[in-house]
């Protein structure tokens, strides 16, 4: 339990001129945070129809996270309601603006949590882009309060394999239709 001890203290002595320590574990944090959408209406749909998205995060890390937000990207093709839709933020009416969902419990490492996103299927004029609704993770807090904000004891936090942001661009992650 000493540093400048000369080891000759028997183990699990506390006295610091005999004690010496040569083992200093170090916990390495891994946050990994990720997100899976899956719509879960069944088809075939119709202008005018409610669709439910499942928005699931997993935390893959070993810190346990304290509060995520979650941003999705309304296109043009989809209206939101918050009468439909608890928890989140955004302006009534049809598309194109981000909506957030902010989860203030514990996701602990090895668990998931799920939330709904409901929206209204909207007739547009354009392609596929009108319809193709994008959700990525904007902001995390670990239970110490370190954040994506470079705030916390340990200087923030960095996703090891995504940037935790609202440009929606910038992910490597799944491209829309793949599993």
């Amino acid at each position: 339990d000493a540093l400048d001890g000369n080891g000759t203290g028997a183990p699990n002595a506390t006295a610091a001129a005999t004690d010496e320590d040569d083992n200093d574990p170090e916990y390495v944090r891994l946050t990994d945070l990720a997100l899976k959408k899956v719509v879960t209406t069944a088809g075939p749909y119709t202008y005018g129809q409610l669709i439910d998205f499942k928005i699931t995060v997993y935390n893959q890390g070993n810190v346990p996270m304290d509060s995520i937000a979650i941003s999705d990207y309304l296109p043009v093709g989809f209206g939101f309601a918050a009468a439909n839709n608890a928890g989140w933020t955004g302006t009534n009416g049809p598309g194109i603006q981000t909506l957030t969902y902010g989860q203030a419990a514990d996701l602990l490492p090895g668990d998931s949590s799920m939330v709904t996103l409901k929206l209204t299927l909207l007739q547009t004029d354009g392609g596929v882009n009108n319809y193709t609704n994008v959700a990525e993770i904007s902001y995390m807090q670990d239970t110490l309060g370190n954040d994506t904000n470079g705030a916390g004891p340990n200087g923030g936090l960095t996703d090891v394999d995504s940037p935790v942001d609202t440009d929606p661009a910038n992910d490597g992650g799944g491209a829309p239709n793949t599993a």
